[in-house]
Order: structure tokens, then C-alpha cells, then sequence
């Protein structure tokens, strides 16, 4: 708790040699190596601690969830299918018991692997499990007022009318928002990939027809052999899970006939944002007075033009914590808009929808805002208030000026981020002064090392200084495997 990580673990390796058998302590020795950073370190001490005691339940969970945050998955499917009443299909089991901890985590594993495809078949799952959960209430209903058990029956209604809130949801549609706001910005990464790419140029107006009507044909008829050839693979998973039955007794599961997930992304895969919208109306209702539903508004209604939501949004977040404008992920977003709405001008690629990769992601360009007047205005009034009627720039530079001198990472990150998207253009030298900076604190904190380094990456064109923040994240932690493996 106090950052100290050779002292922990000095004194917690003297714990093992003294009792090689206790299974708590290597608990104990696990939770001391995620919080250093060193994933496979963390898995190695709970897989040991798991395998004297094949038996606990608990410590099987925390090595399936440590092995899907270390990315191995396989190894997390087949240690968690221990505990499941599965025959042959784990997954189907994970998903009837309505097991979430688990979807979370491996959709966060495979986000993290860049298969968004998976990733949102886990997110979703959550989003399935609460559609669920609000539609058995009806037969909670009936049997409270038959049994007269009135005060389980009011906490019920008190449960459901906040169902949405719930942390686990909160976490999962945050999750699949991120996995579409991927898609939209970086469409050529999940375009689908045409084997012929027929040349409509020197063909008349009959033929470009049924070329046309025939690359319909074809497109049609491989997606139906696609859809054919998951549900025989999901019937054969059915059949050898049926042959295997220890009882006749065992009730058969659902096929999932879905099992990747391409067929859902299918759907949503030409319009990532209106399917972000849907999840976003489904949670905001409950989660009003929670910060993160207010950035992922405004992420999503920016990249949308809807640019009055975006600004409510910002506004909204701003009365879920103290620090109110001031908050660092409010801060860059606030000023950054602002300024856009200020020059009419977009500057930032994904906002205007112009990239297209993982190498222009984050990259600047220069798009004039288009925006009805009584939007404008609006938006104006708004921003105006939030920012005490100074400019994007004078803010800006003043926040600046305010956390330049303190220990708080996240602010000084926040700080450079919003002075690069008004300014509109790469400015390296506010990043090499951020990370000498950064180099000098020593109460720097993990996760704020690793979005300085994604920060880097995403925003500096000169890759010695990426290099030098790579080093300086070493240094001060020596033991995360996120730094020794990029």
C-alpha cells in the first residue's frame, strides 16, 4: 500500500520459505506482483498456491482472473472449467450461470489483444445477462404479493429501478463503447476483405449491373456459408458435449451459434457509433452521477457532429467530482472542444472522422465545423460558463502553469494533452519536458506510467523521446512486464 514493492516482497518471500504450503500467503505474494506490474510474476505465485488446494474455489477464481490479465486466455478457460458443470463447452456454462467477473475479464483480455470482435461478444454478454435480469422480475412479482413477503418485494423494486447502475454493467458497456469508438476510428483495421475487386470503370451501364448483382450474389452466399459452417461447428460442440454426459439427468445447454462473435459484429460494424448511442441510452438514466457515462457521452456524441450533447456531456461531468473542470479528463476534453467550436475548425482526426489506422489515430488534421448557428451558440453559452468566459488557450495554459510544479501525473499528462489539441499540431518538446519532468516524481504511480507511454506513442513523431519514456518507465519500474515487453 505504501509503494515500497522490495519491502513486500522481502518480507513476504521470507513468509513462503518459512511455510511453502500456505496457500494465503502466496495470495498475498500474487496481489504484491499485480500491483507491481509483473503479470506473469502474479500468475506463477497463485497457480502455485492453486495447485495445493485443487479443491478452493476462491483461489481458482483469482488465478482465472490473473491469467486473463497476464492475456492468457486458454490457460484461464481451462482453469476456471474446473469449477464449471460443463460437458465439453465451458463457455456455455459461464454464460447460462450469468458469470460476469468473467466476461468483464476476458473481454478487457481480448481488447487488450486488439480482437475486438471477441471483446464485444464478452461486453455484450453483460448487457444480455441485465436484459434478462429485468425481464424475471415479472415473475418475482406475482409470487411477492401470493407469498405477502412485502419487504423482499420492495427491495426488489428498489433494485430494479436501479439495475443499470450496477458496477459490473457500469464496466462492461464502458468496455464495448471503447471496442466501437476503435471501429469508427480505425475503419481499415476491421474493413471487410474482398478477394476480387471488380473494376466498374470500363463497363457499360447493363454490365456494371449484373456485376453487380452477381458480387451481391456472392457476398450473400458466403456470409450464409459462414453462418452455416459456425452453427455445425456450435452442433458438433452440442453432439460430443451430449456423448460425454456422466448422467442422463444433465440438462442440455443452448448452442451458441456464434461462437466468435462475427455474425453480431457484422451488424454493427458500419455503424459503431449509433451502436454505442443504444448502450449509452440504456445506462444513462442510472448512472447520471457517474463520470465515466458522462466522457463516454461526449465521446461518442463529438465523433456523432452532435455537438450539443457533447458539450452537456462535459457539463454533466463536471458536477460528478470536486475538482469540477479542473478534473484531468475533463480538462484536455474541455478545451480542446472549445477551441473547435471557437476556430470552427476540427483538429483532431477521429473527431472528424478522418482516420483510418493505428498510425493516424491521434493524428491532426484540418476540417471546418460545420454546425447549424443556434447549435453554435448554444454550445457557446455553455462552454463559456465551464470555462469562467476565458479562452481555450488562457485556460489551457493556466492549468498548465497550476500542476506543472505538483506530483500529480494525471493532471500534468492532461495538462500537455489539452495544450497539443489546441494548438493543433504535434509539439514534441512539450513531451520531452513532460516526461523529464515525470523522470524527477517519485510518487509516480503505475498506471499513470503506462498512459504516459501510450500518450508518447500515440502524439510524438520523434521516436527517441518515446524510447527515453520507455527507459524512464523501466527505471522506476522494474518489474512491470508492460515496459519489458514493448
Amino acid at each position: 500500500m505504501m509503494g515500497k514493492t522490495e519491502g513486500a516482497l522481502k518480507a513476504i518471500n521470507e513468509a513462503v520459505e518459512h511455510t511453502p504450503t500456505a496457500v494465503d500467503v502466496l495470495k498475498v505474494k500474487s496481489q504484491i506482483l499485480k500491483r507491481a506490474g509483473d503479470l506473469q510474476g502474479c500468475v506463477d505465485a497463485v497457480e502455485t498456491g492453486r495447485l495445493l488446494d485443487l479443491a478452493d474455489r476462491y483461489i481458482n477464481t483469482k488465478a482465472t482472473k490473473y491469467l486473463l490479465r497476464a492475456n492468457n486466455i486458454k490457460e484461464a478457460e481451462q482453469v476456471v472449467s474446473l469449477f464449471t458443470k460443463h460437458e465439453g463447452d465451458s463457455q456455455a456454462n459461464l454464460f447460462e450461470m450469468q458469470c460476469m467477473w468473467y466476461e468483464i475479464e476476458a473481454g478487457n483480455a481480448f481488447l487488450r489483444l486488439g480482437d475486438i470482435t471477441r471483446s464485444l461478444k464478452y461486453f455484450i454478454s453483460v448487457d444480455k445477462h441485465f436484459d434478462v435480469i429485468i425481464e424475471d422480475q415479472y415473475d418475482f412479482h406475482s409470487y411477492c404479493l401470493r407469498k405477502v413477503t412485502l419487504r423482499p418485494y420492495i427491495a426488489l423494486l428498489h433494485l430494479e429501478d436501479m439495475i443499470r447502475g450496477h458496477k459490473y454493467y457500469r464496466t462492461a458497456i464502458h468496455g464495448a463503447i471503447v471496442c466501437y469508438l476503435q471501429v469508427h476510428d480505425m475503419p481499415a483495421l476491421f474493413k471487410v476483405k474482398k478477394d476480387d475487386e471488380v473494376d466498374y470503370s470500363t463497363m457499360t451501364a447493363a454490365e456494371k449491373k449484373k456485376a453487380k448483382q452477381r458480387a451481391r450474389k456472392a457476398q450473400l452466399k458466403k456470409q450464409k456459408e459462414a453462418e452455416e459452417k459456425a452453427k455445425k461447428e456450435a452442433e458438433k460442440r452440442a453432439e460430443q458435449a451430449q456423448n460425454s454426459k456422466k448422467s442422463s439427468r444433465t440438462r442440455k445447454l443452448p448452442v451458441d451459434k456464434d461462437p466468435t462473435g462475427e455474425i453480431a459484429f457484422n451488424k454493427i460494424r458500419d455503424r459503431p457509433l449509433e451502436a454505442a448511442w443504444e448502450l449509452l441510452k440504456k445506462i444513462r438514466p442510472n448512472t447520471m452521477n457517474k463520470l465515466q457515462t458522462h466522457l463516454d457521452s461526449f465521446d461518442v456524441a463529438v465523433r456523432m457532429k452532435k455537438y450539443a450533447l457533447g458539450i452537456s456531456a462535459l457539463r454533466g461531468a463536471s458536477s460528478c467530482v470536486r475538482s469540477g473542470v479542473e478534473h484531468p479528463e475533463i480538462h484536455w476534453r474541455l478545451v480542446a472542444f472549445m477551441q473547435v467550436i471557437e476556430k470552427q475548425t476540427i483538429v483532431y482526426a477521429p473527431w472528424a472522422s478522418k482516420s483510418t489506422n493505428k498510425e493516424d489515430a491521434h493524428s491532426f488534421v484540418n476540417e471546418a465545423l460545420e454546425v447549424p448557428e443556434i447549435v453554435l451558440n448554444a454550445v457557446k453559452k455553455i462552454g463559456g460558463e465551464l470555462l469562467n468566459n476565458k479562452t481555450p488557450s488562457e485556460v489551457s495554459k493556466a492549468y498548465c502553469a497550476k500542476v506543472s510544479g505538483s506530483d500529480q501525473s494525471a493532471r500534468k499528462l492532461a495538462s500537455v494533452k489539452g495544450q497539443l489539441l489546441v494548438i493543433g499540431s504535434s509539439q514534441d518538446k512539450l513531451i520531452s519536458d513532460l516526461i523529464e519532468g515525470e523522470a524527477k516524481n517519485e510518487g509516480m504511480l503505475l498506471e499513470s506510467a503506462k498512459a504516459l507511454l501510450e500518450f508518447s506513442r500515440n502524439f510524438c513523431s520523434d521516436k527517441a523521446i518515446v524510447e527515453q519514456c520507455l527507459i524512464m518507465c523501466r527505471q522506476k519500474f522494474p518489474l512491470a512486464s508492460v515496459f519489458a515487453s514493448s
